[in-house]
């Protein structure tokens, strides 16, 4: 039963784990050139302190 338990909490800290650094993901960029065009719809992405970011034409 101890063994089961210990799987458990070690999976579910690693999932955790897991999501936490996914969600918190940026794209990063040196330029503007970068940046991928269809991330914002139909805003235009540029790229600001080194993170492409969503802008209003």
């Amino acid at each position: 039963m101890a063994k089961i338990f210990n799987y458990v909490y070690a999976l579910i800290m690693f999932l955790s784990l897991f999501l936490m650094g996914t969600s918190g993901m940026k794209y990063g960029c040196k330029h503007t050139g970068h940046c991928p065009r269809k991330m914002c719809g139909a805003k235009t992405t540029k790229c600001r302190n080194n993170k492409c970011q969503c802008v209003q034409l």
